[in-house]
């Protein structure tokens, strides 16, 4: 009984110490479990530029961002904000809040003027089948200003490799994009960017 208190009171002060971090994990795994739920896929609440622009859908920035069509995707994203939850410690969970909105609202809007280049410049009509979803974009926008954040001047990769902290979004953007190639390359360095 008493462990249960004391396991209580635990994850009652990570709510109080990171109520932003918190609170955004809650509402992607409502959102995941209302997804499939419901048998929906990235076509039902993804952000693409026909219905965004063209329709009109202007929803699409909210619910593609916090949905996750896969468990795993689902799972990665919230690890990944979950570690870097010190980062609301040490700025404020006002700041750090506007941090996420500012770079999920701006890195949809990059993706979608980057679509406009590909649709009227080089007339990729493939653009019009790309769905964005999932939280990855403001990651990784996050990890950007959590690189400008690090004390340490220097990170050491396996034991043997030197790097500076700002190039761990780009080697993260690697990493992704070779493990999961239909992941969104143009999203996740509209989140760079951002960030």
């Amino acid at each position: 009984m008493n462990s249960f208190i004391i396991e209580r009171k635990e994850w009652l002060d990570y709510f109080y110490t990171f109520p932003v971090t918190c609170l955004v994990i809650a509402i992607c795994i409502i959102v995941w479990l209302v997804i499939t739920y419901k048998g929906w896929s990235y076509y039902d609440v993804g952000c693409n530029y026909d219905c965004v622009i063209v329709d009109k859908e202007t929803w699409r920035w909210i619910s593609s961002t916090l949905s996750h069509i896969s468990l795993m995707h689902l799972i990665l994203n919230m690890y990944s904000l979950w570690n870097l939850s010190w980062m609301e410690q040490r700025l404020g969970s006002l700041v750090y809040l506007t941090w996420n909105v500012v770079i999920a609202f701006l890195s949809t809007c990059v993706t979608l003027f980057i679509n406009y280049l590909q649709l009227t410049v080089f007339h990729s009509e493939q653009v019009r089948h790309v769905y964005l979803v999932g939280y990855s974009a403001v990651l990784f926008g996050l990890f950007v200003i959590a690189s400008q954040h690090i004390k340490v001047a220097r990170i050491w990769i396996l034991d043997e490799v030197l790097i500076s902290p700002i190039w761990i979004p780009f080697i993260s953007l690697g990493v992704v994009t070779l493990l999961v190639p239909e992941a969104s390359f143009v999203g996740h360095c509209s989140g760079i960017l951002i960030g």
